[in-house]
């Protein structure tokens, strides 16, 4: 089956809905993906987060907002919402020289707040790689608060 470039351009003009959608998620994952690669803050799965946590200590803080904290958080996580930390990012000043792991709805915004926070000084930060869904998809046990 050969297409031609004709083809590919009425395949696209009668499906513009979806072929802006796939190429719009496309852009938003190589970005996602790019901006975690150029900050330097390292990308961790759920299962080297628990090896972090039981090995160096490492502290989760889980940057949702409250109320999507207080649905479901990994043990042990503190909650400082982003909306908090993009106005003040001294609100974790006190974790500075401890290895901390970042987590949100996927990733996307704990991946822009890492990169931040290694501008200010910190330096052993990581993301959990596709964030608290991530978590929940490996059957990991989360707290959930009244």
């Amino acid at each position: 089956m050969d297409l031609d470039l004709n083809q590919i351009i009425e395949f696209a003009s009668s499906n513009a809905l979806m072929v802006t959608a796939w190429v719009t998620l496309g852009i938003l994952l190589i970005g996602t993906y790019a901006m975690g690669a150029l900050n330097g803050v390292k990308r961790v799965d759920v299962h080297q987060l628990v090896s972090l946590v039981n090995s160096e200590d490492a502290q989760v803080i889980d940057i949702r907002e409250a109320a999507e904290f207080k649905k479901g958080s990994i043990v042990g996580s503190k909650n400082q919402p982003r909306s908090q930390l993009t106005k003040d990012m001294t609100l974790l000043n006190q974790y500075k020289g401890k290895s901390l792991v970042l987590v949100c709805d996927l990733g996307q915004h704990a991946s822009s707040i890492g990169g931040k926070l290694k501008k200010a000084g910190f330096e052993d930060l990581h993301i959990l790689k596709g964030g608290i869904n991530a978590w929940q998809q490996a059957k990991l046990p989360l707290k959930r608060s009244k």
